[in-house]
């Protein structure tokens, strides 16, 4: 991907410059040919990439789809490949669940006759099922293993003697052999709010043949990882045939057929729900019930608003602010950058706040610093009409020895959410409190908290793990309904943030390396964001700004807050946050005004 971090102050310019992530994934899943099956070992020079094909013949056995009847079967043909005679006769593919693990390997050693040894270490990441969601692992405890690599009796191939019971397939490798997608589902409480579920397509699955997968992922319902907050689709709804292209005048055209089952359920919004999970293949969508055209709109690009995380301003980049002396102020300031919410006596003592904006409203939320040194939450917004608006706070009953930054969650409700001292509360703007409710499962002390765009998964710090928790909201009652820990490697997490819509990053303390760590919502994505100016700091707050996933970009905006210093990260370097009236040399730690808590000006 690439990494584009906030950039502001230290006498750079007010945009964000690229750092180089690796390759996306490929902008129209119609272009990739169908590829070859994963190798045999006869192709292999070492020991260790027999055993790194090993860890990749596996791929496809997770799923059925794309009419490959035999996918098990030939994925343990495959497996069976790379051992000896007695060892494929010894070896059982268990449950034929495809496991996901993260393989770190040793060094080759001699083991006589000609055999070499090599100690692997494996991480259990999750399952991947038959609709390609990734199930949380019965175990994380790390599996140790030794892979003896023998010739053969030419001499000229090598084979394993042994491998694990079961079907293992290495994350490194996974994107070789799969396509990322998302597919969506409605909020369980809203019409208007659409929750992306992360799926892996393979390969083997030829573009005409992926939209009747992605049906099919859709029919069988949401995944683990946001069941709780969505709701499936409804058991009327049934496809008459296949999901066919036709060409329409010349264009090409999605045609969904449906069972008169369906001629009572909300067609645009199952059409809107269908465009956006057949991305990243942009075509319109033709609904029908038995054949009969529908008057539905399946062409314009209206369905894009119900993504949470498409920006409806048009903006690219938000405005970047921090916490100096106590008040919230732009990291650029200037005449066109001031807010009437922000010029209030209540700007002061503030710790730490978040900033938004919808279409007609500004709404701030503050942690203030009270007398008795108690942290105390205020809520703020614009009140009144036209040229007579002006601030309106209230000083909430919230408070406590430790409160979290707050985050503003999308919905017909505006509330924020924050955690104090280690409870879950959500707040109205009116000031009015609940305790979020959490299942078992759940860490019992939450120090920070981040909303995904759809605001309806969690990403959370708590009891020294950070994760994914599914949110229901039925009402003026929030849940926590499960809790799905990421294995950062960092020693301590402190802060969390939402870099995509199915990505988070994750700040604390290193147990080695970088304090800054990128993960996918399912874990089969890690990756530290290195550089070299990272590994002295011990990150304690984070903010993320995701991408716009209608644009197909691949940008992540972040700012954190590290051994008391507000810092942004760009190109290759990492420098604190300087208000735009410095100059860079008046950051010294001998200036009495350092700015720390940095936040975007987001809109919802």
């Amino acid at each position: 991907m690439r990494w584009l971090l906030a950039a502001g102050g230290c006498g750079v310019p007010g945009t964000s410059l690229p750092i180089d992530r690796g390759a996306a994934p490929p902008a129209d899943v119609q272009e990739r040919p169908v590829p070859y099956e994963p190798e045999g070992p006869d192709r292999a020079t070492s020991a260790q990439e027999v055993i790194q094909g090993y860890f990749q013949a596996a791929a496809w056995s997770n799923s059925k789809g794309g009419n490959r009847p035999n996918a098990i079967e030939d994925a343990e043909r495959r497996v069976r490949g790379f051992l000896t005679a007695e060892g494929a006769s010894a070896w059982s593919a268990g449950n034929r669940e495809l496991t996901l693990v993260r393989v770190s390997l040793g060094e080759a050693s001699g083991a006589g006759d000609g055999a070499v040894a090599v100690e692997a270490t494996l991480e259990p990441v999750g399952v991947l099922d038959d609709v390609g969601s990734v199930r949380a692992p019965s175990t994380t405890d790390l599996m140790h293993y030794t892979f003896t690599i023998v010739p053969t009796d030419s001499g000229r191939h090598r084979r394993l003697l042994g491998v694990p019971n079961g079907l293992f397939l290495d994350v490194s490798f996974l994107m070789r052999w799969y396509d990322v997608r998302t597919i969506y589902f409605w909020a369980a409480d809203s019409s208007t709010v659409l929750v992306p579920d992360r799926r892996y397509m393979p390969t083997a699955v030829s573009s005409d043949k992926q939209p009747n997968e992605v049906w099919r992922w859709l029919t069988k319902g949401p995944s683990e990882l946001v069941a709780p907050a969505v709701a499936a689709l409804p058991d009327n709804v049934k496809l008459k045939g296949n999901v066919v292209t036709e060409h329409q005048r010349g264009d090409p055209v999605l045609v969904v057929d449906l069972t008169s089952e369906a001629a009572g359920m909300q067609l645009q919004s199952l059409v809107t729900q269908l465009r956006w999970s057949m991305r990243p293949v942009e075509l319109p969508v033709e609904l029908r019930i038995e054949g009969v055209r529908k008057d539905i709109d399946g062409a314009s690009s209206q369905y894009l608003r119900f993504n949470p995380a498409v920006r409806s301003d048009g903006q690219s980049e938000p405005e970047k602010l921090f916490v100096l002396g106590g008040k919230v102020r732009f990291v650029n300031e200037t005449g066109s950058t001031t807010l009437a919410i922000l010029e209030s006596q209540e700007n002061r003592d503030v710790i730490t706040a978040a900033l938004v904006k919808d279409s007609v409203q500004q709404r701030i939320a503050f942690v203030r610093k009270d007398p008795d040194g108690r942290q105390r939450l205020w809520v703020g917004q614009l009140a009144g009409q036209g040229e007579a608006r002006a601030p309106s706070y209230v000083r909430s009953e919230v408070v406590g020895t430790s409160l979290s930054r707050p985050v503003w969650l999308t919905g017909e409700i505006p509330r924020v959410l924050l955690a104090v001292d280690g409870r879950l509360v959500a707040v109205t703007t009116g000031g009015q409190a609940t305790t979020v409710e959490a299942s078992p499962g759940v860490p019992s002390h939450i120090s920070a908290v981040a909303a995904a765009p759809d605001g309806r998964r969690l990403a959370i710090v708590g009891d020294g793990l950070a994760g994914i928790a599914p949110l229901r909201i039925d009402g003026d009652a929030l849940n926590l309904r499960a809790f799905f820990p990421l294995a950062t490697t960092l020693k301590e997490p402190r802060g969390i943030g939402w870099s995509r819509e199915d990505h988070v990053l994750v700040g604390g303390q290193a147990a080695s390396g970088s304090p800054l760590i990128e993960l996918s919502v399912d874990g089969t994505r890690r990756e530290p964001v290195e550089r070299a100016d990272l590994s002295s700091l011990v990150i304690t707050r984070l903010v993320a700004y995701p991408d716009d996933p209608s644009q197909n970009g691949d940008r992540v905006l972040a700012m954190f807050e590290a051994n008391g210093q507000a810092y942004n990260v760009y190109g290759q370097q990492v420098a604190p946050l300087v208000p735009s009236d410095r100059s860079p040399a008046a950051s010294a730690p001998t200036d009495p005004l350092v700015p720390t808590a940095p936040l975007f000006y987001e809109s919802i």
